[in-house]
Order: C-alpha cells, then sequence, then structure tokens
C-alpha cells in the first residue's frame, strides 16, 4: 500500500508542480531529494543503476540515452564498440556515442607546457584512448604502438609501491636505452618510479626515468 501511495503521490506530484521533492514539499529543482543527516538510521544518497561491464556491452544506447548514468561493477572485456573505455569499477556516463568514466579523486588536470592538458588518473589493466599520465594500481598493458599511437607519450608511475608490470601488446617490443640494449616484452619499475612511453610506430621506446 505505501508503494502504490507513494507512486500516486510521485505522479500527481510531477504532473501539477513539474517539479518532484523527495522528503521535501518545496522542491528547488526538476528532482530535488532532501536526505536525513540527522538520523543515523537513514541512508542517504542515490544509488544509480548498477550493472557490469559486459551486461552494459550487450545494450546499445542512442543519443536518446545522452546523459545516462550507471554504476558498473566489472570491466567489460570487449574492447570495441560503446564500452570501450570501460576498463574498471566506477561510475560512468553515456556521451551519445560511448561510455565515459567519472573522474575519481586521483583524476585531475595538468599543464603540459606545450599547450596541451593532460588527464591524470589512477589504474590497471589497460591503457585508455584519453590517457597521459597514469598511477599503476596493478599490472598494465600498453597499446599497439602502431597507427593511432604512432608519436604518442605515456607516463606511468608507480607511486608508493613497486611490482607492477608494464606490458607491450601484439607481440610489439619495448626498448629499455636506460637499462641495456636488448628489448624486452615486460617491464618492472621500481617503487616510487615514473617511466615515460614514446612510441616509434613499431615499438614502444622508454624516453626517461624519474
Amino acid at each position: 500500500m505505501k508503494k502504490v501511495t507513494f507512486m500516486v503521490s510521485f505522479c500527481l506530484s510531477a504532473s501539477f508542480f513539474s517539479q518532484v521533492g523527495i522528503n521535501t514539499t518545496n522542491p528547488n529543482a526538476s528532482l530535488d531529494v532532501v536526505g536525513k543527516p540527522e538520523n543515523p538510521a537513514f541512508y542517504d544518497g542515490i544509488i544509480a543503476p548498477r550493472i557490469t561491464g559486459n551486461q552494459l556491452s550487450e545494450k546499445n544506447y542512442t543519443s536518446s540515452q545522452k546523459g545516462a548514468i550507471v554504476y558498473v561493477t566489472s570491466a567489460a572485456n570487449n574492447s570495441t564498440g560503446q564500452t570501450k573505455n570501460v576498463k574498471e569499477e566506477g561510475y560512468y556516463y553515456f556521451d551519445g556515442s560511448i561510455w565515459v568514466r567519472f573522474s575519481s579523486g586521483l583524476d585531475s588536470t595538468t599543464y603540459s607546457g606545450s599547450g596541451i592538458y593532460a588527464k591524470i588518473r589512477e589504474g590497471s589493466g589497460s591503457v585508455l584512448d584519453d590517457d597521459y599520465t597514469i598511477i599503476l594500481k596493478g599490472n598494465i598493458t600498453l597499446p599497439p604502438p602502431g597507427g593511432k599511437n604512432i608519436n604518442r607519450i605515456l607516463v606511468l608511475c608507480t607511486a608508493n609501491s613497486g611490482g607492477k608490470l608494464i606490458s607491450s601488446s601484439s607481440g610489439s617490443q619495448i626498448y629499455l636505452p636506460l637499462h641495456g640494449p636488448t628489448p624486452s616484452t615486460i617491464v618492472n619499475p621500481n617503487t616510487n618510479k615514473c617511466l615515460t612511453f614514446h612510441s616509434k610506430g613499431n615499438y614502444w621506446y622508454i624516453t626517461s626515468s624519474y
């Protein structure tokens, strides 16, 4: 009965006032939700639909769903399509063509000195299309050095914990001139180290270590 009453009230509020209020009779926006911070037994907050990356990849969103928000509980396995950047758990919004992850507390922008703002994020798994600098949470695989990644520069840092492996993809080599002439497919930087990778088209080249 409570659910029926709530839905009727909700619909009437939307019809007569064009603005909906939850826990308030005076909404100040299209949807105004007022919490109960003084009540420790009341859990304030709004929960977006929770869905796995693979489940999300099975749906085909259009421009009509632009602005939709979901909480992804696990990464999508596919590397193409609308969920190609769904590589880790978190909130995502649909920009009309692909799903984009909300910035976390560790995401920021930094001035690169060349008129370009570069994104810094914490992550692991795979390098995203718009990554520049990544603080490694775990092992990560570099994208193919050819195609759109030719001359691309990436900075990967281990922060306060070492043991994070940086691997090449598709059998391409990583050249480590600072550590000897022999190329490798895996790099294991030390704790508190940052490595700068520069794509030469058919391999990644480490140009600096600091």
